[in-house]
């Protein structure tokens, strides 16, 4: 994870153990409970991809309500640490503007429906930037880009 930056020059790279923990109960009660939300987007909306995204903007918007970091990449380095938060364990490049998504916490659920899954993350990172103040933020998700890892572009 990235550092927000403090003066010139790079921002500091933060790193963990990457000692495997446990996974909650309730995080797997959530993803089930996700399953089933997705399944039925899936089945049931006219347009699956938009109103999963719409969702996951609002969402998106909660999250980062009453922050106003002072410059793009604070918030961009907002965004990575939500994503890190949410367990995406992300590894994002000097700017923050490529970041590995090395883990999804509704991994299962995103293959079987990506068009859903996916598009709740792409809204979540979209509208929690575009609250924070970046006007039109250009955010490209690439599902399943790399051997173990989504790519998310942020512009």
């Amino acid at each position: 994870m990235i550092a927000e930056p403090k003066g010139r020059g790079r921002p500091a790279m933060l790193f963990s153990s990457g000692v495997a923990q446990e996974v909650d109960p309730r995080v797997r009660d959530y993803a089930h409970l996700a399953a089933a939300l997705a399944t039925v987007v899936a089945q049931r909306s006219a347009d699956p991809a938009g109103d999963a995204r719409a969702a996951g903007q609002r969402w998106g918007e909660e999250m980062v309500a009453g922050k106003r970091p002072r410059s793009a990449i604070a918030a961009r380095t907002e965004v990575v640490a939500i994503l890190d938060d949410l367990g995406f364990d992300p590894q994002a490049d000097a700017r923050v503007r490529s970041v590995a998504l090395r883990r999804c916490p509704l991994l299962d659920v995103a293959r079987e429906h990506p068009e859903v899954v996916c598009q709740v993350h792409l809204g979540l990172i979209s509208g929690a930037l575009q609250r924070m103040g970046r006007e039109d933020p250009q955010v490209e998700l690439l599902p399943f880009a790399e051997p173990g890892a989504c790519r998310l572009h942020l512009r």
